[in-house]
């Protein structure tokens, strides 16, 4: 196994913007069955694909980003977050808007409602090519020791980028670790990495699936990814682990008010982290399904800090 190196990894993927309303709820409205929060503050968060950029750099890890922002203020809140944090990358912008998520929270961050302004339609043309030439350069610099692709189907991973990007860690012999959402799902498989959460596969696959070993184990779906780890998240219920023939459950970790928000980010973080120190497959789902676990038991979108990842390694 190798040391804990300060590993270098690109980050590919949709960026978003989480934003916090809080407020005390003083009653509720004579309007409307709704409640009537007192503002008190906003909160940023950097989310998505800059929420798994954003745990490597806090883990002491350096990551590089690749996505796209649209020509508006919250592109340019969440380009501001990237700096504040110390996190490297291009932004390009596009003409569509930046995702954002407003979520309206009490002190304690319970949600009162949660407004999505998001445009899930692909990039055009010129875009793409503007950024598989920003892929091509980077992965071509053999400054990276690993590629994450966090995919939350808002339009930038097409086929054509997903084909072109797995061709390119191929011949560079980087490991490529994945976490798909429902689109491309299958050839998105093709990696060292594949993270799935079973509500995902279970809707491509079409299977409904359960939580056990016995289900996921006798899947013709999972049989046909191509991916040599597979890892599927299964909430409060733990991890299936998967490698060739062999396969396990990770028991979960019960959390009270859990806030699952940005617990998936962590776990492709963790879990690329791991693979690159070279761990056992069994070993790498004991400690990525505690890390989820501790995310989330944080309130809003977190990120590890090494004395947790300290602890539970």
């Amino acid at each position: 196994m190798k040391s804990r190196n300060k590993y270098k990894i690109l980050v590919i993927g949709d960026v978003m913007l989480d934003t916090y309303i809080m407020g005390n709820h003083v009653r509720q409205s004579p309007e409307a069955d709704i409640p009537i929060l007192d503002y008190s503050k906003i909160e940023n968060r950097l989310g998505g694909a800059a929420n798994v950029a954003n745990n490597l750099r806090a883990l002491g890890h350096k990551p590089f980003i690749i996505s796209t922002i649209g020509h508006d203020e919250t592109g340019q809140i969440l380009s501001n977050l990237c700096d504040n944090a110390r996190i490297k990358g291009d932004l390009i912008k596009v003409d569509k808007p930046t995702t954002l998520k407003t979520r309206f929270v009490n002190k304690d961050y319970a949600q009162f409602l949660r407004l999505d302004k998001e445009s899930k339609k692909a990039i055009n043309k010129k875009a793409q090519k503007k950024i598989l030439s920003k892929i091509k350069q980077r992965i071509k610099s053999k400054n990276v020791d690993a590629v994450i692709l966090q995919d939350y189907n808002k339009g930038l991973l097409t086929k054509t980028t997903i084909l072109t990007i797995q061709s390119l860690c191929k011949k560079a012999q980087i490991p490529l670790c994945v976490d798909p959402k429902y689109n491309n799902f299958k050839l998105l498989s093709n990696c060292d990495v594949f993270k799935p959460n079973l509500q995902e596969l279970n809707k491509v696959s079409k299977e409904s699936l359960r939580p056990t070993k016995k289900s996921l184990s006798q899947s013709n779906y999972v049989e046909k990814l191509k991916c040599k780890k597979l890892f599927v998240t299964l909430a409060d219920k733990g991890i299936y682990s998967r490698q060739g023939n062999e396969s396990e459950i990770i028991t979960g970790h019960k959390v009270n008010n859990a806030d699952v928000s940005g617990a998936g980010d962590t776990v492709i973080s963790v879990l690329t982290i791991l693979h690159l120190m070279g761990m056992d497959q069994s070993k790498m789902a004991v400690i990525a399904n505690k890390a989820g676990a501790i995310i989330c038991k944080k309130k809003g979108v977190s990120t590890l800090k090494p004395s947790d990842l300290k602890k539970i390694m």
